[in-house]
């Protein structure tokens, strides 16, 4: 099985710096549990409520291409702040449509 593992903080404070070492150590532990030693990585430092996340981005397109089986995160939030946005933005990843 393939895994990516997406993280994220929303600045690169130190504070922050250390909460993304955690998500990434976090992420690729459940990685490995889902026996991938080496996760896609995705890592974005950005809010939350932007669209224009280049991570992100990469991570739905590469899900669309079929490179991964599975994506880890560790928490909903870390993809978006709303589950309608998150919605939106995992439909081209799956092949689903999301109408409102």
């Amino acid at each position: 099985m393939r895994v990516a593992i997406y993280a994220r903080v929303s600045t690169g404070s130190d504070e922050q710096e250390n909460a993304l070492e955690q998500q990434i150590a976090r992420l690729e532990a459940a990685a490995t549990a889902h026996g991938d030693n080496e996760p896609l990585r995705y890592i974005d430092i950005d809010s939350g409520s932007k669209d224009d996340r280049p991570e992100l981005s990469r991570l739905i397109r590469d899900c669309g291409a079929g490179l991964m089986n599975t994506v880890v995160v560790t928490r909903l939030d870390r993809l978006s702040r709303s589950s309608s946005h998150g919605a939106e933005r995992s439909g081209p990843a799956t092949g689903d449509a999301y109408s409102r």
